[in-house]
């Protein structure tokens, strides 16, 4: 999911990029439309919907999860089911964006039970939410069982819920190695004009072409990935596909470029308070660069590296 979340009053939609992707990679978001006036409409949890979807499409993950918070609480006091629902989602949603996977997983679960209970049918879109959380929290074989309920949803899915759906099954064939389904999620993808699945299907031909031992093409591939994810601004998955490109620029026996890219990776997760990947992509900059002689290059990732030593120490 990798678009800035769009409103809708009655259903909850998949809105950016499960990057996934999703969000995985990219993200999904949507929340009530927000008109004071509208019959039914609660002003205090309209304001606080609207504030949180303005930081979330500024890319303030933080900020938006605190107005969602209490815009959900609002929800709680006017026992609006679709007020709850949605913003349950939204709130997982930012999580994902923010890599905190099991805070999304217990909202999207939470939104469904409360589906459950009332007696209405879970979308397909909170489905894909949960699978790209459960895959993210490590639980593979949960995330491809989901996925083939949505899949297999009645009425059909929305066909940008149907690609990304086909992206996170392309992203677990990737780390199962399995490079028949993988091939198979490529071509169900097909050749999309939307920016966001274009870097989706970008992304899996690159880890398809990783798993051939096609280096260079995998390079190729992956770079144009990172590019479109970060038209789409969708930063956290740029930064990952850059270092999935340095891995096949290692392999390619290219040291020097690898350095580079997960120099570029390593600063986009610093700056965005993601200390723990910078530091391991720092690590594997310093010595690429070290190995490929890229004396200038070196300098700047122990530079960088510095730089977020001292942030973390003052914290």
């Amino acid at each position: 999911m990798t678009k800035a979340a769009r409103p809708s009053r009655n259903r909850c939609m998949l809105g950016l990029c499960v990057t996934v992707c999703l969000c995985i990679w990219a993200g999904c978001g949507g929340s009530r439309q927000v008109k004071p006036d509208m019959p039914g409409s609660d002003r205090e949890f309209d304001r606080n919907s609207r504030i949180a979807r303005m930081a979330f499409e500024n890319g303030e993950f933080s900020q938006a999860i605190e107005g969602y918070k209490r815009a959900l609480a609002r929800a709680y006091v006017t026992d609006d089911l679709n007020a709850i629902v949605d913003t349950r989602y939204n709130l997982a949603v930012c999580h994902i964006r923010q890599g905190n996977y099991p805070d999304a997983l217990e909202n999207v679960e939470k939104a469904q039970q409360e589906l459950l209970s009332a007696g209405r049918p879970v979308s397909s879109d909170l489905l894909l939410v949960q699978a790209v959380a459960l895959y993210y929290v490590g639980d593979f074989d949960r995330a491809w069982q989901v996925s083939e309920e949505i899949l297999a949803s009645k009425p059909a899915p929305s066909p940008e819920t149907i690609s990304r759906t086909h992206f996170l099954r392309g992203r677990i064939a990737a780390d199962r190695k399995d490079a028949a389904q993988l091939h198979q999620e490529i071509v169900a993808i097909g050749d999309p004009s939307a920016v966001g699945l274009q870097a989706d299907r970008l992304e899996l031909v690159g880890r398809l072409a990783m798993l051939d031992g096609r280096w260079d093409d995998a390079v190729a591939a992956l770079d144009r990935s990172a590019r479109l994810r970060a038209v789409n601004r969708n930063y956290r998955s740029m930064a990952t596909v850059l270092a999935t490109a340095a891995q096949a620029c290692e392999r390619a026996q290219r040291p020097e470029e690898a350095a580079y890219r997960f120099l570029r990776a390593a600063r986009s997760a610093a700056l965005s308070g993601e200390t723990e990947r910078a530091t391991v992509w720092l690590q594997e900059s310093v010595r690429l660069a070290d190995r490929a002689g890229a004396e200038s290059l070196l300098q700047e990732a122990r530079r960088f590296q510095a730089l977020l030593s001292q942030e973390s120490s003052r914290q």
